[in-house]
């Protein structure tokens, strides 16, 4: 998670767009879900939105957890096997980590087809 933003948030500054980003780390030991939020704009950014365009979802807790902050017209994004509701969108992640031969780049591949 903390390289898919990574990299979205230094090809977003390298194509001339201001960004904030803003990372949530709760207790991992009890549980907790961890995310990451990036805003970017043409103009200077200073802090982050409750409101969603994007919710690029890495397990069906995350689409739960956050598709109440989607905007209007916004978009859910996540991997084939995860949640089964139509108005998401499916893309082939894992399956295109596997062609490649390394699951660990299941989030990278996800940047890509972004």
């Amino acid at each position: 998670m903390d390289t898919l933003s990574g990299l979205l948030e230094k090809a977003l500054k390298r194509c001339g767009f201001y960004g904030f980003t803003n990372n949530d780390y709760m207790s991992r030991i009890r549980g907790g879900h961890n995310f990451n939020q990036i805003r970017f704009s043409d103009k200077p950014v200073y802090t982050y939105s409750q409101r969603l365009d994007i919710i690029f979802a890495l397990n069906e807790d995350t689409i739960n957890l956050h598709k109440s902050d989607l905007k209007d017209g916004g978009v859910i994004i996540c991997d084939d096997g995860i949640a089964e509701d139509k108005s998401i969108m499916h893309l082939p992640l894992m399956e295109a980590s596997k062609e490649i031969q390394d699951k660990r780049v299941f989030t990278t591949t996800g940047l890509g087809e972004l």
